[in-house]
């Protein structure tokens, strides 16, 4: 258990030695401690014992990212990762764009989905995969659309199918997958959804919304 400022001082040999020491110390136990380093940099590495969580310092040496648990191995709790699905059909207007609603969470690790608001808030910078699926009875000769907000404006297409004007009528299924940026504190995603077929719902069978974080910025 040991931290140090890394800043070895002019000084006699007895007290050169167990500052050199002191600061050995530090680095091969990853600045194990129950609290923070006093003197931080980018990039470092804290052993936090009191939490069981190894973390690193970020780039900007402005606050810490929670990397693994220190017991186990695993991956840190921190990680944002939810999964929301329909239970409900969701009535719409052709030729609107309309907002996905979501009835039920499946999981949500660090509570990053706003059930009540059917949005994403991620708590960590970083890039995310995000997916999104809807079902729908689809028309000849009708377009659908489903992509993906973020802020309130358009920002990733994940699918649009387009219906040959033979077709018959039949359930058709939208969905696909992106990368996207978030900033950890108040960028937010919603899933929508266009069409133009005058059979306007969104069955609650196949829909859902999920997003794991894939990196820290």
């Amino acid at each position: 258990m040991a931290t140090h400022d890394f800043i070895i001082n002019n000084q006699n040999g007895a007290n050169f030695r167990s500052d050199l020491n002191s600061a050995l110390a530090a680095i091969v136990s990853n600045n194990s401690s129950s609290s923070s380093p006093a003197t931080t940099y980018p990039y470092m590495w804290w052993a936090d014992t009191a939490n069981d969580v190894m973390k690193q310092r970020n780039s900007a040496d402005t606050g810490w990212i929670e990397v693994f648990t220190l017991s186990t191995g695993a991956n840190s709790t921190s990680e944002p990762c939810f999964r929301a699905y329909k239970n409900a059909e969701q009535g719409i207007t052709e030729n609107v764009w309309e907002k996905v609603v979501f009835e039920v969470e499946a999981f949500d690790l660090t509570s990053d989905f706003d059930l009540a608001n059917n949005k994403a808030i991620p708590s960590v910078e970083g890039y995310y995969l995000m997916t999104g699926r809807v079902s729908h009875l689809s028309e000849y000769n009708d377009e659908a659309l489903l992509v993906i907000y973020k802020n309130g404006a358009l920002v990733s297409y994940l699918d649009h199918p387009v219906q040959p004007a033979t077709s018959s009528n039949h359930e058709e299924h939208l969905g696909g997958s992106t990368l996207l940026y978030a900033n950890g504190t108040t960028d937010y995603f919603e899933l929508y959804y266009y069409t133009e077929a005058s059979t306007n719902k969104i069955d609650n069978a196949d829909a859902e919304f999920s997003a794991v974080l894939v990196r820290t910025a």
